[in-house]
């Protein structure tokens, strides 16, 4: 779980991790008249990677306690849809409030047919939830009661469509505390958190606050966040000479101890 900041935006936060406020690293600040406010956009993963609904891939739909379902077939798990046609499968213990993101993987469809994806209760998906086009259609949502059922329909009137698997996630989002410098949190400040698909952006105005030196502090984190010796993110030295890491292991046990070298 985690919320990613988005590259190349106006002010870095990211560097040296800065705006997760972790206790390792330089912490980099950046003067604001308190008439302005902070914008920073993140990319956002699933909380866990528990998978929300039973059954997911459809397998044996017709004859298992899974899905309930109308008007439809299954031809080597995918299923297929008549007009009118449904299977929908009943959810709980869902958090009030919480981000959710349920995808359904459209492998055969034709406009003018269209597949909808809908909810019970008074769920809103705050992005469109049908489809005419074969690929994987995702919406989002914000639950409003801890049961909903899902229900993947066909809303044209010719043509069957076919599906062949389905996902339901809760999805993180970003978590802001306010901060001194010094690393204390400052209560009674409010922050607006803008959510489409897997986006969020973050916006603070820093009238809320008295003058000083404070800084904005995110979470859940990424665990590997900016690791300077992981893919992309190699350490090279003046000239391009690379860096690199070597583990020995004789002699001192199955862990071995990691050590930096560099070719000069």
């Amino acid at each position: 779980m985690a919320v990613i900041a988005i590259d190349n935006q106006a002010f870095d936060f990211t560097s040296e991790e800065a705006i997760y406020c972790r206790t390792t690293g330089k912490n980099y600040y950046q003067i604001f008249p308190t008439t302005e406010c902070s914008e920073v956009e993140f990319n956002l993963t699933p909380e866990t990677e528990i998978e929300l609904f039973t059954n997911p891939n459809f397998e044996n739909l017709l004859t298992a306690l899974d899905w309930f379902w109308n008007l439809a077939s299954v031809n080597n798990n995918e299923v297929v849809l008549p007009p009118t046609g449904y299977i929908e499968q009943e959810v709980t213990g869902l958090t009030i409030g919480a981000y959710y993101r349920v995808c359904v993987y459209v492998k055969d469809i034709l406009a003018p047919n269209s597949l909808g994806i809908l909810a019970s209760g008074s769920e809103v998906f705050i992005n469109p939830n049908t489809t005419n086009e074969i690929g994987i259609l995702c919406s989002y949502f914000l639950a409003t009661d801890t049961t909903t059922t899902i229900t993947f329909a066909h809303l044209g009137a010719v043509r069957n469509i076919t599906i062949d698997s389905a996902s339901l996630k809760e999805i993180s989002v970003p978590v802001v505390e306010i901060q001194t410098c010094e690393g204390t949190p400052v209560g009674g400040t409010t922050e607006t958190i803008d959510l489409y698909e897997n986006t969020a952006k973050v916006t603070f105005c820093w009238e809320q606050l008295d003058a000083g030196c404070y800084k904005m502090c995110i979470s859940p984190a990424p665990e590997t966040a900016l690791n300077l010796l992981d893919g992309v993110n190699l350490i090279t030295t003046e000239g391009g000479r690379s860096i690199g890491l070597v583990i020995t292991t004789a002699s001192i046990g199955i862990n071995g101890v990691r050590r930096l070298t560099w070719q000069p």
